[in-house]
């Protein structure tokens, strides 16, 4: 398990960095900054990671770990001063028809959406 210490507005994840070796965690993530003072308590069986940036490193962890759901993912962005809702639906419709013409399984709810 891995531990992830992000700095919060009122609370440090650092400071819960015991609590979470004691409950099982052998990969510890922290910020380059924190890394004198915390690796002196952790045991040598666990694994530190430094890092810049937790919030950053913990969105690339999650990416990974997931296989990069979002590079799957096809996104259509309509701008504009007029017409917009015309053209969403007009794509809405569209797509639906090519999802129902090629029997795809999978369909986003395009209605939700739209």
């Amino acid at each position: 398990d891995m531990f992830v210490a992000i700095k919060g507005f009122e609370t440090d994840g650092h400071q819960y960095i015991g609590n979470a070796v004691e409950n099982g965690a052998d990969v510890i993530l922290i910020n380059e900054d924190m890394a004198k003072e915390i690796v002196k308590t952790i045991p040598e069986n666990v694994t530190i990671i430094t890092v810049p940036d937790t919030r950053i490193a913990l969105s690339k962890c999650a990416c990974n770990f997931y296989g990069n759901p979002s590079q799957k993912v096809k996104l259509v962005g309509v701008t504009g001063t007029k017409g917009k809702t015309t053209t969403t639906f007009i794509i809405k419709k569209l797509l639906l028809h090519i999802a129902e013409v090629r029997n795809w399984k999978t369909v986003i709810e395009l209605h939700q959406i739209v």
